[in-house]
């Protein structure tokens, strides 16, 4: 059951970069979506679960980074939605990626 969620949270976080490529100017959608594509595949089909914790918590850390760095003030309400998202799905996808790695 962990595994379905953390790989399903991964596709969410790539699905989220995806939209967020389209309406921001910034690179780090880019560099997210790659990184979640290639987790996502690392984590469902080599069964690498270590790389699910690694990469929420990058994602975390940076977003984090980010949120701090550039405030809040000069974003518009769905860029806004979309960082948060991204700030807040690396949380359960730390945790649930843990809980597969140690059923595994």
């Amino acid at each position: 059951m962990s595994r379905s969620i953390s790989i399903t949270i991964l596709l969410v976080l790539v699905i989220i970069n995806a939209v967020y490529i389209t309406i921001t100017d910034y690179s780090g959608p880019i560099i997210a979506l790659v990184l979640y594509g290639v987790v996502a595949f690392v984590f469902w089909r080599l069964k690498h679960f270590q790389a699910g914790i690694i990469a929420g918590i990058l994602g975390f850390v940076f977003h984090l980074y980010e949120l701090v760095a550039f405030g809040l003030a000069d974003m518009r309400p769905l860029n806004l939605a979309l960082l948060l998202t991204n700030l807040l799905l690396p949380i359960p996808l730390v945790y649930f990626s843990y809980k597969t790695y140690r059923q595994d």
